[in-house]
């Protein structure tokens, strides 16, 4: 289908974002398995479960639209993936694997971040009220999803230093 007006365009710009959300399930799995600490897994598994509550919202801003999700596959994200798999393959100790699964997704969060925030400029000034809802609170959420784990990201590198200083 060509994207030939802004709102082609929006759709094909929400079929990006909901594949984020699709790749980011994903690539939650594979990092849930591959780190040590019984605590991050729980984290990143609470992610996980935020995602799928996310595209829900997403399919349904796309209903409100009438409009079908066009397939527009994330690249990006699927880089993210193969990088954590190279890093992981690379023979990491245990702590640096926790330490990278969660720098890496709050990059993926911050690219979930960036793909939002012109979308919901877009349903303001169309008046999709019910989308912009959608959008904003999906946007509220990854943001407070990145700040818990750049938290989260901080006190791992504050407990190892003071490990390797004692």
């Amino acid at each position: 289908m060509p994207v030939d007006n802004d709102k082609d365009l929006f759709v094909y710009e929400l079929g990006i974002l909901r594949d984020i959300e699709t790749s980011s399930i994903r690539m939650l799995d594979l990092v849930s398995q591959r780190v040590s600490r019984e605590d991050l897994g729980e984290v990143i598994r609470s992610e996980q479960r935020q995602c799928t509550c996310r595209q829900d919202r997403l399919d349904s801003c796309l209903q409100s639209l009438e409009a079908p999700s066009m397939q527009a596959p994330s690249e990006t994200v699927d880089a993210v993936y193969l990088r954590f798999k190279r890093f992981v393959a690379g023979g990491a100790t245990h702590e640096m694997v926790d330490q990278f699964a969660v720098d890496t997704l709050v990059r993926l969060l911050y690219l979930g971040i960036a793909a939002l925030r012109p979308l919901i400029g877009w349903t303001v000034l169309s008046g999709q009220h019910e989308c912009s809802r959608t959008l904003h609170s999906n946007l509220v959420e990854k943001q407070e999803s990145a700040a818990r784990l750049e938290r989260l990201a901080f006190e791992l590198r504050m407990r190892r230093l003071a490990h390797q200083a004692a």
